[in-house]
């Protein structure tokens, strides 16, 4: 079943380059060993969510998971996630990941107009975030004991906390950002490089006070400007179907829904994770 997927050679591919994620003290076995799992357990919940479709980077979601919790339960887990945190990235086109990622400068407007007019005085738009958000952060931080504890936050709160926590980056590095030269290819790099300029902890901090200053309900109202402006842009090259922005009475789009999906889920999600804990922990002691 694995190896007939349509997305198994391209999951073996990036599976086979994750090495950065894996122990340390990993023999050539071992790290043979967890690559052979994480790429089946990417295919299962691929095979478990037929409509969805693969991204490079969930496999180091998957991985993450995996390394906490074991394949099984990181695939219960997972299955449980997909509706409220992946599936927006599990589309067949980018396009509305890209839309979603424009919530950053709405928020980044919000918070620091300096900072944003330095990056769009370039012509630079999120983009350079994509890493960030599709894989919640486990792609670009080099300690994993930081990833894990993103991965906390994320799962106990919004979904849409990884907005909060891109621009908390963003502006605790403000100093970094406007001392470069107003160059794209510079700005480009030190933007991507900068998750792993600060502390953790220090990153959760700004991003809860930006999250208690504003709030999710009124970041979408904030989007939905950036989202009509960015699709005003596209049309300069292209005429598609323009469809409405995301929108709070219709609750039908699919970025409204990842945000009031939350209120209902973080308890069911907190209960499978300690479970889950319950269950590992009776494993191990038996």
């Amino acid at each position: 079943m694995v190896k007939h997927h349509p997305s198994y050679h391209q999951v073996k591919l990036d599976t086979c380059r994750m090495t950065s994620l894996m122990p340390k003290n990993s023999n050539p076995e071992e790290i043979e060993s967890m690559q052979q799992i994480v790429t089946r357990l990417v295919i299962s919940v691929l095979v478990d969510n037929p409509s969805l479709h693969y991204y490079q980077g969930f496999h180091d979601i998957c991985y993450v998971f995996f390394s906490v919790l074991g394949e099984r339960e990181s695939r219960m887990l997972l299955n449980k996630l997909i509706p409220t945190h992946f599936s927006l990235f599990m589309q067949k086109s980018m396009d509305v990941t890209l839309e979603y990622m424009q919530l950053i400068f709405a928020l980044l407007e919000h918070v620091s107009t300096s900072v944003l007019n330095s990056i769009e005085s370039v012509e630079l738009g999120p983009d350079f975030a994509i890493a960030w958000i599709i894989t919640w952060f486990a792609h670009v931080l080099p300690n994993m004991d930081d990833v894990r504890r993103l991965f906390d936050l994320f799962l106990a709160t919004d979904p849409i906390m990884l907005v909060y926590v891109s621009v908390a980056i963003i502006t605790i590095s403000a100093k970094e950002v406007e001392s470069t030269p107003l160059d794209f290819a510079l700005l480009y790099q030190t933007l991507a490089r900068l998750p792993k300029l600060h502390p953790v902890e220090e990153l959760i901090r700004e991003a809860l006070k930006i999250y208690i200053d504003l709030e999710p309900d009124k970041l979408i109202e904030l989007g939905n400007k950036r989202i009509l402006k960015y699709r005003e842009q596209k049309l300069l090259n292209r005429s598609p179907i323009i469809r409405q922005p995301f929108s709070k009475p219709t609750n039908k789009h699919i970025l409204w829904g990842l945000v009031t999906q939350h209120q209902r889920t973080i308890f069911s999600l907190s209960l499978i994770v300690i479970v889950i804990s319950y269950l590992l922990n009776k494993s191990l002691k038996d």
